[in-house]
């Protein structure tokens, strides 16, 4: 049987996790409008 404290440790890893994720994938994406902009040669 799960205790309280078992479960919201892992509610926390998981959600910890997923934020890791959902940064990864925020920043994954400025990299790619960044690389869609075309940018100036002189």
């Amino acid at each position: 049987m799960w205790t309280q404290d078992t479960l919201e440790e892992m509610v926390a890893r998981d959600l910890e996790e997923h934020m890791e994720r959902v940064e990864l994938a925020a920043s994954d994406e400025e990299e790619a409008k960044a690389d869609i902009v075309p940018t100036r040669k002189s």
